[in-house]
């Protein structure tokens, strides 16, 4: 599976031209699952949503899978994955 990958300066740039030319769009999220790695100092986050308000009427379904990493005492959030519904098998 691939998918649509930023790192968070890029994903700032995207989320700032998205809501620029769509104000109202947003996202309902439908789960959410974290996952922490043995040593403590890397998780991820993975969210099903919805998408909301980028054309009238269209509702789109998604996934993202957020990185983080503990760095100097700190959660840094260091990339972000983005799969359109499409590329999830066997998800309603």
């Amino acid at each position: 599976m691939s998918g649509q990958e930023f790192d968070l300066p890029n994903l700032l740039v995207f989320l700032k031209e998205v809501t620029e030319t769509a104000p109202a769009y947003h996202f309902e999220f439908l789960g959410l699952t974290t996952r922490i790695n043995s040593t403590l100092d890397r998780a991820e986050v993975s969210v099903r949503a919805k998408l909301l308000g980028d054309r009238p009427g269209v509702v789109k379904k998604g996934m993202f899978v957020v990185e983080y990493h503990l760095l100097e005492g700190e959660w840094k959030c260091v990339k972000q994955t983005s799969f359109a519904a499409g590329e999830l098998l066997g998800w309603e």
